[in-house]
C-alpha cells in the first residue's frame, strides 16, 4: 500500500480575512436575491459592480432604485 503524505493548509491571517468577506458577500447577494424576487423592498438595488480589489475591502455600494443615480 503507497501512503502519500498530506499536505498541510497553511492559513494566515490575510487568507481568513479574505475567506470572511467572501462568506459576507455571499451572504448578502443570497439576502438580496431573496428580497428583491420575493417582492420585499424592492425599492432596494445592491450593486456588486466591481469583483477586484474594492470588493475584498468591503465596498457595498447600497442604492435606492427610485433615487435615479
Amino acid at each position: 500500500m503507497n501512503l502519500k503524505p498530506i499536505k498541510m493548509l497553511v492559513i494566515d491571517e490575510e487568507s481568513i480575512k479574505k475567506a470572511r468577506i467572501t462568506l459576507v458577500l455571499i451572504t448578502i447577494n443570497v439576502m438580496a436575491y431573496f428580497i428583491i424576487n420575493v417582492g420585499l423592498g424592492q425599492d432596494y438595488v445592491i450593486l456588486l459592480s466591481q469583483i477586484n480589489v474594492n470588493v475584498y475591502e468591503g465596498e457595498v455600494y447600497r442604492l435606492r432604485a427610485n433615487s435615479g443615480l
